[in-house]
């Protein structure tokens, strides 16, 4: 198999004409902060390498500013990650799942959302809403207070439940 060394400029194309079609283009902005200036720096090497393996992630690209030594000894830097996503629900997914301090939309300038596409993303804020409020509940809440939670919580999936079936 033959492979072609693509140049900066056939990467940039390619993007361009992908945002043509409905994907996005955006620069993410992740810190970290730790006592290990090596180890902080090797996780986001690492980090950044998980997120071009993300479902729809068609292109991920990062570059690592030099770690930053504090008074009291630990380190402060961040990554600046390129990324082409399959449209915007998979972009928005990757910033509630990793929350980066800052997101820039490259491209497209105008971003339209059909209405299942724009009920998509907020059943995904919703859910990532919940299941982080569920974790947070499960680690804090006494056991007793945990039953009336899990009971809440299944009395919410049947009305969703009902309320799907109703529409249909």
């Amino acid at each position: 198999m033959l492979e072609k060394n693509y140049s900066q400029k056939d990467v940039e194309k390619l993007m361009e004409d992908a945002t043509k079609v409905g994907a996005v283009r955006a620069v993410l902005y992740f810190d970290a902060q730790g006592t290990d200036k090596e180890a902080l720096q090797n996780s986001l090497v690492e980090f950044i390498g998980r997120l071009t393996k993300e479902k729809g992630v068609l292109y991920c690209s990062g570059e690592i500013a030099g770690a930053v030594e504090s008074k009291e000894g630990n380190y402060s830097t961040y990554s600046e990650v390129q990324i082409l996503t399959k449209n915007f629900s998979v972009l928005h997914n990757i910033a509630l799942t990793y929350g980066p301090v800052s997101v820039e939309i490259i491209k497209p300038v105008e971003i339209k959302l059909n209405l299942d596409e724009a009920q998509a993303v907020l059943l995904d804020a919703s859910q990532t809403s919940h299941d982080f409020v569920k974790y947070i509940m499960e680690k804090t809440l006494k056991p007793e207070d945990q039953a009336k939670y899990a009971e809440r919580l299944k009395r919410r999936a049947e009305i969703g439940k009902e309320l799907l079936e109703k529409r249909k």
